[in-house]
Formats: structure tokens, sequence, C-alpha cells
């Protein structure tokens, strides 16, 4: 997936701290604006997310195939994503439009008046019933000559396979790129886990929830570690990961006796998924009888890693027994430095969440 990999490396030069994006969520969104777009303009979408040889019908399908993948919904886990525009309330926006991206994209198209004051708190009770109230402000003002603005919202929720004991988590140095620290609730636990290296990088697969396959218990999701040898080296990582997001590059290794710590994490933050991604301004002229254009995509993954598991817009905890292993673990493994995080089924490499821990 193209995209992800260059989100992984914009994402990496823009932003400082945790940051945690959906690149499932940003191949659909241009593939919604796409319905509302001229040629040209239809063409410049397709770039910006690296499928420029498709074509209109052929993109809609890949995009409609991807969330039919990505989207899970159980008692265990559960992937949802949700989309919702905007459009100024001065013009009516096509019938046809706004029954195709409503019927195919399950997105909510709702006129809104961006001159009042209630605009913004609008938009932002969209993404807080989106996110489950982990995110209730957007992170920049409207633009101010908006007329048309979207928000995206990937949310995810599973527990580990394996929980960790809460009584093992304790206050850690994670020491930063740069050399300085900062404090972390770091999680231990002993685990049997698929741990592989290359090229300086160790990655750790932990699977998330429990399915039944034949009478025996499998994972629907893994939370793919990449953690470099060194503080300084997450450029490294990077760098692989954007040539190959499949994680083709490093093998998923063998299952070892594993001594693991990880952060506990809580990232909640709205992207400009418009900025990142090239397409801010565009004109989207077949929404409405006037020209319009896009005004903003705003795109949030927020995401809650404890012992329990990963707990997008849930918070609620169960009563969790964490494995202790008889026998001394054969490896350590202690992410107390820069790592990227990749959130993907069991069965395949497609990203679901990609995160970059800093």
């Amino acid at each position: 997936m193209r995209v992800c990999a260059r989100l992984t490396g914009e994402l990496a030069r823009r932003r400082e701290g945790d940051v945690c994006f959906s690149p499932v969520e940003a191949v659909l969104v241009p593939a919604v604006l796409e319905e509302g777009a001229d040629d040209a303009t239809a063409a410049a979408l397709r770039r910006a997310v690296g499928v420029e040889e498709l074509s209109l019908s052929a993109y809609r399908g890949q995009a409609l195939s991807l969330r039919a993948l990505a989207e899970r919904k159980g008692r265990r886990v559960s992937v949802q994503m949700n989309l919702a525009m905007w459009v100024d309330g001065r013009f009516e926006a096509h019938a046809a439009v706004r029954r195709l991206v409503s019927r195919e994209f399950r997105t909510r198209v709702t006129g809104l008046d961006f001159r009042t004051s209630e605009a913004r708190p609008s938009v932002e009770r969209s993404l807080a019933e989106f996110t489950g109230s982990e995110l209730r402000h957007l992170s920049e003002p409207l633009p101010a000559d908006s007329s048309i603005v979207a928000v995206a919202a990937m949310v995810t929720r599973g527990p580990w396979y394996e929980p960790f004991d809460a009584a093992n988590t304790a206050d850690a140095p994670f020491t930063r790129g740069d050399g300085t620290r900062r404090t972390v609730r770091l999680m231990h636990q002993h685990t049997v886990a698929r741990c592989g290296d290359a090229d300086g990088v160790t990655r750790v697969d932990l699977p998330l929830g429990q399915g039944e396959r034949q009478g025996e218990r499998n994972s629907e999701l893994e939370f793919t570690v990449l953690l470099p040898a060194a503080s300084d080296g997450l450029g490294v990582v990077i760098d692989r990961f954007s040539a190959g997001p499949d994680l083709s590059w490093i093998p998923s290794g063998k299952f070892n006796k594993l001594d693991l710590a990880l952060p506990r994490l809580q990232i909640a933050d709205a992207l400009r998924l418009d900025t990142l991604l090239g397409i801010e301004g565009v004109p989207l002229d077949g929404v409405a009888d006037q020209p319009l254009h896009l005004s903003a995509v705003w795109h949030a993954a927020p995401l809650r890693l404890n012992e329990q598991g990963i707990s997008q817009a849930d918070r609620t905890t169960t009563k969790v027994i964490a494995n202790s292993l008889a026998e001394p673990p054969q490896r350590q493994v202690i992410a107390d430095r820069p790592f990227l995080f990749v959130l993907h089924h069991a069965d395949s490499d497609l990203p679901l969440l990609v995160g970059l821990v800093r």
C-alpha cells in the first residue's frame, strides 16, 4: 500500500511525539471525494494515494474492498471506520452524489453554515461520537472560507491473547532519539510470541483476540512492534518500512519465550489528512450547483494500549489473569526507545493502524 509508506514518512518528518493513523482511511477518503470531482481533480486524488493507474470505478471498488477487509464486528475484536461530510448549507448537495456517498461509502452528508459560531461544535460532536469521546476537539480552527469539511475516524478494540499483569507495570525511562528521556508506564510480561531480527531491528508479533478454527484457538489481530537496537535507529525502521509496508523485509521469526516490556500508550490526535496527502483546496464542483472546494479533512485514530489490550473508544476493563512462564525466558525485548508499530489482521499484512512512538 503505497500511501501507507508515504504517510509514515510524512508524519515522521512533520510531527513530533507519538502519532497514529489508518492507511485504509487514507485510501477511502479520496475515493469518497472523487464522486464530486471533475476528471482532472479525480486524477489528482488518485495520484495522492498512488493509484493513478486505476479508473474511477476501479478505485471505488478497491476502496470499498479495503474497507470490507478491514472492518470487523464482534464481542472480542472490532474494527470500525466512520466518515462524515459537511457541505456549505447555502448550496444543496446533488441528490445523486448524496445517495451514492451515503449508500456505497456509508458517509453522512450534512448541510452546515460555516459562518456561524455553531459550525465548529457541530463537526466536533461527530468527532466525539466517532471516537467514543476520546477526541472532542479539532486540532485547529475551521478554515474561514470553508465549503466542504470531512471527518474520518477508525476505532479498534481487541484484548491481548495473553494480557499483561498490571502488578508488573511501573514507571521507567524512555530514551528518545535525541538522547533525552521521558518517563513512561512500562508493562512487563513473560510470554511466548514470534520474534525475528533483520538489519538491527527486532520484530515482535503479539496476537489480539481469540477465535476458533477447527477446534483450536487462534488470534484475530496482531500488534507488530518494529524495535531498533539503538534509541536513534527509528529512521532506519521508517526507511525500510516505507520501502516495504507489507513487512516482508523482516521475518516474523520463530516462537520464543520472551521477557517483554511495552509502554502504556494513549494517543489521541486529529490529523489534517488533506494536508498530508497534498489535496487541500481541491475543487469539488460536482457536489453542488455552485463551485465548491475541499476545505479540510480531519483524520482520527485514537489508541489506548494497556494491560488488557487495544482499547479505542472503549474504557471498560475486565479482570484478566496474565500468563507466567515456569521456565526462564529465552530473550528479552524492552521497548524503552522509539519504535514503529502496525496493527493488522493476523492472516494478512494489511495495515489497519500504523504508529510511531517517540
